[in-house]
């Protein structure tokens, strides 16, 4: 098997182009920036070439495989006219046909391993148009499969899916630059082929006219990535300080933005004051946003006073997170103790005797929304004999 000359290995790392998540796993896609070959391209319709890349139809497939190693004028000319992102290597494919003939073209390339039940994937691929193209569209997208997909049709090429990952961000007329379009999927599990294209029919292709060119719109393709990842941060346990001291909380999740409980924006958040603490990470590239919790206790470290231990209810938790489990605060024990959660109307949500029990933000089984949740803690503290009863709201944040 023949390669190009120069194949940038670090392209099969998902953190090269996806910096702001926790990359669990490395690029799934097997020759992601088409610099691998069998034979350099010499002619159009030769995607097969840059194996394992191929597109749907068994019979006469036209999707287009460009390489600086040929010596066709032609594909030279088309690779002139968009150089590659990175590397010597793009493909080409037709994304809209002539309105009411529904014309594509696909490329499909098999996963190194199959996508796991439940895991989440991060995906990407690169694009840009074509500039002699009279027109240009939006839906533009990749779908997974368990086994590769067929164009089955004789009247037309389309595959009619609805794809896992698809741009929703505009009509993408850029000739100059490349577009990224991502996304994050929850597998179902086994599914180990994608395929890029359009997979709308005409009347559904968020479509336009531009003035100028004589090509259909056709898009180059580069860089495409399937990443296992997380978007899940630490702000550290739940803590007690001495009074006096402060610290910073830093959720350290670069490209992200950030909205903590007082409506800061920073990217870090200084702890001088006892209370819940909470953040959410926005990760504007595949729209997703995390949400952590923080409590934070005082004492006083230089008392000797024999009263008894504070006994803090936090005022907000999230399920999703690392501080995912609502429960008081405290060093102290019980001899006797109870703490009920109720959901709304619908009575009591949960109920606990042992304070290191906490509610998980559920109701009969199921996740309750967003909002206010009512809570009554009493107790008797062992040491002491002190008696306690709070009531109040806590927030609950998805």
């Amino acid at each position: 098997m023949k390669k190009a000359f120069i194949i940038i290995a670090l392209l099969l790392l998902c953190g090269l182009a996806t910096k702001e998540q926790v990359i669990l796993s490395p690029n799934l896609v097997q020759n992601p920036s088409f610099e691998e070959y069998d034979t350099c391209p010499d002619n159009f319709s030769q995607i097969y070439r840059a194996i394992p890349w191929s597109d749907c139809d068994d019979s006469n497939g036209s999707s287009d495989y460009y390489n600086t190693c040929t010596n066709n004028v032609q594909l030279l000319q088309f690779i002139n006219s968009q150089h590659p992102r990175t590397g010597n290597g793009e493909a080409g494919i037709y994304m809209y046909g002539w309105t009411g003939q529904n014309l594509r073209e696909y490329i499909s390339d098999k996963l190194n391993d199959s996508l796991k039940k439940d895991k989440n994937y991060c995906c990407e691929f690169y694009t840009s148009l074509c500039n002699t193209c009279n027109g240009a569209v939006e839906n533009i997208g990749m779908y997974f499969s368990v086994d590769t997909l067929h164009i089955s049709d004789g009247t037309s090429s389309l595959i009619n899916l609805q794809p896992q990952i698809e741009n929703h961000k505009g009509i993408i007329q850029d000739t100059i630059n490349w577009v990224k379009i991502s996304g994050t999927l929850i597998a179902l599990g086994g599914e180990r082929y994608i395929t890029l294209g359009n997979f709308r029919n005409d009347s559904n292709t968020n479509y336009i006219v531009l003035p100028y060119g004589d090509v259909r719109p056709y898009y180059y393709i580069d860089d495409v990535s399937v990443c296992e990842c997380s978007f899940n941060f630490n702000l550290g346990n739940d803590t007690t300080l001495c009074i006096g001291e402060s610290l910073i909380l830093n959720p350290n999740m670069p490209n992200a933005t950030y909205l903590w409980q007082n409506g800061s924006t920073n990217s870090t958040y200084t702890v001088t004051h006892a209370g819940t603490y909470w953040v959410k990470a926005y990760f504007a590239d595949y729209n997703i946003t995390t949400t952590e919790t923080i409590n934070i206790m005082y004492k006083d470290c230089d008392s000797t006073s024999t009263i008894s231990p504070a006994v803090y209810i936090p005022s907000a938790f999230s399920p999703i997170g690392h501080n995912n489990i609502f429960k008081i605060l405290t060093v102290a024990e019980f001899s006797e103790f109870k703490m009920e959660i109720y959901y709304r109307w619908y009575g009591m949500a949960f109920e606990s005797e042992d304070k290191n029990k906490g509610w998980d933000g559920t109701y009969r089984g199921k996740p309750v929304p967003s909002g206010l949740y009512l809570y009554h803690v009493t107790g008797t503290i062992k040491d002491t004999g002190e008696k306690i009863e709070k009531i109040g709201t806590v927030t609950l944040i998805r």
